[in-house]
């Protein structure tokens, strides 16, 4: 089947975005002389910045300006008038399969576990014991059955790697200290390893040598309280820079691109982590990753503690449904350090 004006749909969080670059890639590789749009949020659409292998990024606010009915109809119109004739829809809300059906695309590619599969004209098996980037690529073998499963990968420009290396030169990191960076918020509340954790395991991690703090803007409250904690543990601040609230997501990468070693919780930077390549210790919660999102490089580890309750759901939740948020309280500082050192020597 041959297209020559592509849509790939996906208005989820970074991460499922991050995991879709690889049906990005794949699809220019198929069709190289295509139109390649992608209908994202403003969020994720600042992570392709430059990226040479988009024709053009749509957005649309859903949760912001775009919100509700006129918010819908005008991400509608805006697929109408860009008149394609493939959509490829990773997300799997009605919304998304909506979007493409009213805005007159003619064929129709997504999952058959999406809320509105019947809108589709063909819905691909969701298969919940695979990685999601293996998932996501099945969506188009239909189209390039011998496409292989590349790693996501974020196209970083100029100006932010600058903008980090500037970042890390004005805090005294140089190019050889082998720093280690830490992104402890999340989305979810449940999927956030405890600040006492964090605080516990940067003091630590700063007598091997320079740490940095990583995140949005809604997660400066939690930095500051892990930066207040590691000072009430003697540990060594000098060396603990943060750039929480700082950094947009793709200086974040940046930053992460140059550092030995990232220590996340299962969310967006754990994806950012493997898709610039850098080793990932991930620390999962509520979560598993027989769901699909654990890092996918040869040195990354999951940290995670074996209890009856676990998982308790795909996407965490705003509270522990046991009351006691075991899966996260019970995971040491000393046991994340211990990782940490088994991986870095992997590299060695």
């Amino acid at each position: 089947m041959e297209f020559a004006n592509i849509l790939v749909l996906q208005t989820a969080f970074l991460g499922d975005l991050i995991l879709t670059t690889p049906v990005i890639a794949a699809l220019r590789r198929r069709y190289p002389g295509a139109s390649i749009s992608l209908l994202t949020t403003p969020e994720g659409a600042r992570l392709f910045t430059g990226d040479e292998r988009l024709t053009r990024v749509m957005t649309y606010d859903k949760r912001g300006a775009g919100k509700g009915i006129r918010g819908f109809l005008k991400a509608v119109r805006a697929v109408r008038d860009g008149g394609f004739d493939l959509a490829v829809v990773p997300h799997r809300s009605i919304r998304s399969a909506l979007i493409p059906l009213l805005g007159r695309v003619p064929f129709r590619i997504g999952f058959d576990r999406s809320a509105g599969w019947f809108l589709f004209s063909m819905a691909i098996p969701y298969a919940e014991r695979e990685h999601e980037v293996v998932r996501n690529l099945r969506l188009i073998a239909p189209l390039d059955p011998h496409h292989a499963a590349p790693r996501p990968e974020i196209r970083v420009p100029g100006e932010d790697e600058g903008w980090a290396e500037r970042f890390l030169e004005k805090a005294g990191i140089e190019p050889d200290m082998g720093f280690l960076t830490v992104a402890p918020g999340s989305v979810w509340p449940t999927k956030r390893w405890t600040g006492e954790g964090y605080a516990g395991l940067i003091s630590m991690a700063l007598e091997r040598g320079p740490v940095v703090l990583i995140g949005g803007e809604d997660d400066q409250s939690l930095a500051y309280e892990i930066v207040s904690a590691v000072k009430e543990l003697g540990g060594d601040v000098s060396r603990l820079t943060s750039a929480v609230g700082l950094a947009n997501p793709l200086q974040s990468a940046a930053i992460i691109g140059r550092s030995r070693l990232l220590v996340t919780n299962d969310s967006a930077p754990l994806h950012m982590g493997v898709a610039v390549g850098t080793p990932v210790c991930a620390i999962f919660g509520p979560t598993t990753p027989e769901f699909g999102f654990y890092p996918l490089g040869d040195r990354d580890r999951v940290i995670g503690k074996d209890l009856p309750c676990r998982p308790c759901r795909i996407h965490g939740s705003r509270a522990c449904p046991e009351g006691h948020f075991r899966c996260m309280r019970e995971i040491r500082p000393e046991d994340v350090f211990t990782e940490i050192e088994r991986i870095l020597a992997d590299g060695d």
